[in-house]
């Protein structure tokens, strides 16, 4: 009796320990994830910024996001500081600070946006009248051009570009037709784009139950057909379950 009674206290406390245990990981991670969180960023950093002595001040857990953050400073200036945050368990960083504070020329950076904006527009506008958005994302490294450079298909640098279309209720394949059309009409025009994001919106469908459709294109899927496209796991249908089952084809 009394060695049942025994296995069964160390089997309530070994059930124990493990609620705690994990409910405590999901509140504030835990020693395992947290090595390996430092780790990576301690990699990355070097990787990614030799000769400019970067450590690692703390890594801190957020809840909400599920993000181990490190603070990050200099030791040869103390005026640099900022923060990487990478996913808990995750092996790629999910945020660099340096970057947006210290590596990034906002002003080219947005001029070149602007100026690939403006010729993408020109481009489609005309093939595709859902057309009502377009936006680019693209990186420019201080110092790397001067600062009166305008943009040029000399530039080489890559980007992404995300395009919003808004008109009637379409079915699915319909709307990877569009994104097709969109792809393959900037591919004949030049334009090395290396990432792209489609959406589109029914006209004035603000609501949850309006017709909408998204699909992301990684650089790995730039030559996909239009059947490959139908197929792929980044295409996503959204309204109300009765439009989802009439237009999901």
């Amino acid at each position: 009796m009394k060695i049942k009674t025994r296995i069964f206290l160390i089997f309530i406390i070994t059930l124990l320990f493990i609620v705690v245990y994990y409910t405590r990981s999901e509140f504030y991670g835990d020693p395992i994830t947290k090595y390996l969180a430092t780790s990576r960023i301690n990699n990355y950093i070097s990787n990614q910024y030799p000769g400019k002595h970067l450590e690692i001040d703390s890594v801190n857990f957020e809840f909400k996001s599920k993000l181990y953050v490190a603070n990050i400073y200099s030791q040869g200036n103390e005026d640099i500081g900022f923060q990487i945050g990478i996913k808990k368990g995750g092996r790629k960083i999910f945020f660099d600070q340096y970057i947006d504070k210290y590596a990034k020329d906002h002003e080219l950076s947005e001029r070149f946006a602007n100026s690939l904006r403006t010729s993408i527009t020109e481009v489609l506008s005309e093939k595709i009248p859902q057309l009502s958005e377009v936006t680019v994302v693209i990186y420019i490294e201080k110092d790397k051009y001067p600062i009166d450079t305008e943009y040029s298909s000399q530039v080489d640098e890559p980007y992404s570009v995300i395009l919003n279309f808004e008109g009637e209720q379409i079915f699915k394949h319909e709307f990877v037709e569009l994104c097709y059309t969109a792809k393959e009409t900037l591919k004949e025009k030049g334009f090395t784009i290396d990432e792209y994001i489609f959406d589109y919106r029914e006209h004035n469908s603000k609501d949850k139950g309006g017709l909408g459709y998204s699909l992301e294109l990684r650089k790995d899927q730039l030559a996909y057909s239009k059947q490959e496209m139908l197929l792929i796991e980044n295409l996503n249908v959204y309204g109300d379950e009765e439009i989802q089952r009439q237009y999901n084809n």
